[in-house]
């Protein structure tokens, strides 16, 4: 079992608007399949009885748009440190032990090249789904680790509890742009 976190914050659709998402793109994906196959109208010239065809179907009409609509960021603080996952796949464990420096930042979705899991050379490793506040994480290595948040002051306060005093720096950091060729 995991470890009860002190802190968690969630980024994505509210469940009422994930709920209404899924049911409008899931009912207008399956609408010509079902009108294909229960009431035997055929869709076109060719026959898309194919196995293949109705898997791919299966595939990119339903499991696409839930695994995008069911995504989002979550960042945990437990006592062995800070969690962050993105859609399931992206995460990272950032230990206590590790951490040199905190420092606010604020990211632009053009300085870091979009949203998601994205690499800055100021930055670091950034796991950023809203533009706004952040905190970067200088670890052992030189290696950085930047987090978007949307309270900044309640993350730092739940990290507090955990670092010494020496590992914050005070006073914002802008993030420089990132020229991308």
């Amino acid at each position: 079992m995991g470890e009860m976190p002190f802190y968690r914050e969630f980024h994505g659709l509210d469940p009422k608007v994930k709920r209404l998402v899924t049911i409008v793109i899931v009912v207008s994906l399956w609408i010509p399949f079902v009108i294909h196959f229960v009431f035997k109208v055929p869709l076109g010239d060719k026959d898309i009885n194919n196995p293949i065809v109705i898997a791919l179907w299966v595939l990119v009409g339903l499991g696409v748009p839930l695994f995008i609509i069911n995504g989002g960021m979550e960042t945990l603080v437990t006592t062995t440190g800070i969690k962050v996952r993105q859609y399931w796949i992206f995460g990272t464990t950032i230990k206590y032990d590790k951490i040199k420096r905190v420092t606010k930042t604020e990211i632009k979705f053009k300085d870091v090249g979009g949203y998601g899991y994205r690499y800055s050379r100021k930055l670091g490793r950034c796991f950023v789904l809203h533009e706004g506040e952040a905190l970067t994480f200088e670890l052992e290595g030189h290696k950085k680790v930047t987090i978007s948040t949307e309270n900044r002051d309640r993350l730092l306060e739940a990290i507090r509890m955990f670092l010494p005093e020496r590992v914050f720096k005070e006073g914002e950091e802008k993030a420089r742009r990132v020229k991308f060729m």
